[in-house]
């Protein structure tokens, strides 16, 4: 879905959350695309650590439950979306993230 609406960008996968931070400080990266389950899996730290090594990337959340969305955006994410969000709002928030972020 992605990488086919955005061509001629790279899209990193991570299962490991560890990696998500060397990744978008090693590489140029337009956005970055969480699924949180529950809070334990450590991504509201994940937005947290990359609010302070890439304050101008856009961050957002997917997530089954609104409590952990919530949480996302306090923790400093642009946006959440609560699965199922339809997959045309989702792309159309990274087009605008990525938008406000060429225009600065």
């Amino acid at each position: 879905m992605l990488v086919s609406s955005f061509p001629g960008s790279t899209v990193y996968q991570h299962t490991d959350l560890v990696r998500v931070p060397h990744d978008v400080l090693n590489n140029k990266v337009d956005a970055v695309l969480l699924e949180a389950e529950t809070e334990e899996t450590g991504s509201l730290d994940l937005v947290r650590k990359l609010r302070r090594q890439k304050p101008g990337i856009p961050v957002f959340i997917l997530s089954k439950t609104s409590n952990l969305c919530e949480a996302a955006v306090a923790a400093g994410a642009d946006g959440y979306f609560v699965l199922p969000d339809s997959e045309q709002q989702l792309l159309d928030a990274i087009r605008s993230a990525k938008n406000k972020e060429h225009a600065s």
